[in-house]
This record gives structure tokens, C-alpha cells and sequence, in this order.
């Protein structure tokens, strides 16, 4: 009875614990939650409304940079949820090509001089000015399974810093989300063991009952034989 009862104190305490954790994890999801959207409304108003929507997708190499994995229950524990994080491809980009435009002599001898300072000036510009060809940019690597292509990559190579925020907070929020699904699984089980624990102790409260009242109700028989 003594046992019951001392396990049944320390589950109580337990959930309660549980259930604390459990609303705190729910208050850092919604300020994730907040801060994810407001940053990326802020990204759609500095790139524009249609800069940052479905239609950026890559839906034919779209691939998860986060799975969940669900472990197998044991008889103590239940099944604990975790998120496996992909590292974001890095962008490959093909060497800087310098473009040289050839004239003919020909071409050149019938040229003004003002024509011929704006080429020589757009020339040098371009020889400063490395171009990249963007047609070229590898963006992941299709035989690399721990890698993922990073979904801003989707709204250009240079994004605003609000839409990588933004990114950052709805990461956290994954994590936390895991979270929240651990402990609810774990109140559930403080729960039903509290419950087990209680009817417990009411079944050793009956036992208890019963017994001294049986042990009353022969102890005036043994009155009355002496």
C-alpha cells in the first residue's frame, strides 16, 4: 500500500512536470510560428508579391531537407518521434567566361572615333566584369543522399536577409513540433499510469476494508466464547 502510494506521488508530480514543459513548448512553437510568417510577409513586400510564392517551386527536384523517424515502442517507453536535418547543397558554379566581341579591320575603319571610345570602354567593363552563366549553376547533387537543395535557392542567389530568417524560424519550428509530439505522447502515459495506480490503491483500500471488517465481526464471537 505504502508503495503504491509512493509511486502513485511521484507520477503525479511527474505529469504535472510533463505538462509544464508541454505548455512552454506550445508558446516557443507560436512565437516561431509568428516570427516565420511575419519575416517572410516582409520578404514578399521588399522582392515583391510574386517573387516569393508557389510558382518559384522546383517541383520536379523537389526533395526534403527534413524527415521525421519514428523509433519502435519499448515496454517502458513509447515511440519517440526525431527530425534527421539534410545539409543544403552548396551551389557549384561554372568558371567566370570573360565575353570578347571580334571586329574585322573592315568593320573598324568605317567607325567614328566616339564609336570606337564607347566599345573600347564597354570592353574594359566587360573584362573587369566577369559574367557567370546561371544556366550552369549545379545546385545539388543528384548521387548525394545527405544533401538537399536549399528551397531559397528557388527565389534567386541573393535573397533578402528577412526570407533566410524566415527560413530559420520554420526550421525551429519543426524541431519544436517534435517536441510537443515526445511530451504528448509521454502525458499520455503518465496519465493512463496514474490511472492504473489509482485504481490500484482503491483495490488494496477494499482489501484493507474488508479485512478489518472481517476481523471485527470475529472478535465479538471471541468475546462471547470466553
Amino acid at each position: 500500500m505504502e508503495d503504491v502510494c509512493r509511486r502513485l506521488d511521484e507520477m503525479i508530480v511527474h505529469y504535472f512536470d510533463t505538462l509544464d514543459k508541454l505548455m512552454e513548448e506550445r508558446e516557443r512553437l507560436q512565437t516561431f510560428l509568428t516570427e516565420g510568417y511575419y519575416k517572410l510577409s516582409k520578404a514578399r513586400y521588399s522582392m515583391g508579391n510574386k517573387a516569393v510564392g508557389s510558382l518559384q517551386y522546383d517541383t520536379h527536384n523537389m526533395k526534403a531537407m527534413a524527415t521525421i523517424t519514428v523509433s519502435k515502442p519499448s515496454q517502458n517507453n513509447g515511440c519517440v518521434f526525431e527530425v534527421e536535418r539534410k545539409k543544403a547543397a552548396k551551389v557549384k558554379k561554372s568558371q567566370p567566361s570573360k565575353e570578347s566581341n571580334i571586329y574585322s579591320p573592315t568593320s573598324q575603319s568605317h567607325e567614328s572615333p566616339e564609336v570606337r571610345r564607347r566599345r573600347k570602354k564597354k570592353e574594359e567593363d566587360d573584362n573587369d566584369t566577369p559574367v557567370i552563366q546561371m544556366q550552369e549553376l549545379d545546385l545539388h547533387d543528384e548521387n548525394d543522399e545527405n544533401t538537399a537543395p536549399d528551397p531559397l535557392l528557388w527565389f534567386g542567389v541573393l535573397v533578402p536577409p528577412t526570407l533566410r530568417q524566415g527560413q530559420s524560424s520554420f526550421i525551429q519550428a519543426i524541431e519544436v513540433v517534435c517536441s510537443i509530439t515526445n511530451l504528448q505522447n509521454e502525458l499520455e502515459r503518465s496519465r493512463l499510469q496514474c490511472k492504473y495506480l489509482m485504481e490500484r490503491k482503491q483495490e488494496l483500500m477494499k482489501e484493507s476494508t474488508e479485512s478489518e471488517k472481517v476481523e471485527n465481526e470475529k472478535s465479538p464471537d471471541d468475546n462471547e466464547d470466553k
